[in-house]
């Protein structure tokens, strides 16, 4: 039998690849504790497809982001930017993250080349390779 769904109220953190492939694996119900959701974490899942928006959410996570704006204020609230969330955007240029964001991916701007400037109102945890490939960015301190 193919996993299905899959509850964990109170999780906080989702690893890589936790429930990639998982082919019939359409409902997924967290919390907004969910802060930090690794690469591959919901790749090819039913779940991941049937996400909507151009900010997607899972539990307190913005988990992909598939809008086309340069500028993209994600809001008050959100705790964690995915691994990926924001890989390879073709015309991001700025991104404000509220104080409420305490964690940001691996890879989550890589490669967003045009980016150069992050306003993070706080100091979040962010993984070594969250910014790289940001030729413009300035080095964080």
């Amino acid at each position: 039998p193919q996993l299905q769904s899959a509850v964990f109220p109170g999780l906080e953190v989702m690893g890589n690849e936790a429930f990639g492939g998982c082919c019939g694996l359409s409902e997924v119900l967290v919390t907004d504790a969910l802060a930090r959701i690794g690469a591959g974490a919901l790749a090819g899942t039913p779940f991941e497809a049937q996400l909507g928006g151009s900010m997607q959410y899972v539990g307190g996570c913005l988990y992909r982001y598939r809008g086309m704006e340069e500028e993209v204020t994600v809001p008050p609230g959100v705790k964690g930017i995915a691994a990926g969330a924001f890989e390879l955007h073709p015309l991001l240029r700025q991104i404000a993250l509220p104080a409420t964001v305490q964690y940001i991916g691996a890879r989550a701007f890589a490669g967003c080349a045009r980016l150069e400037d992050v306003d993070t109102n706080g100091k979040p945890e962010a993984e070594p390779d969250a910014f790289e490939g940001c030729a413009r960015l300035a080095p964080r301190e």
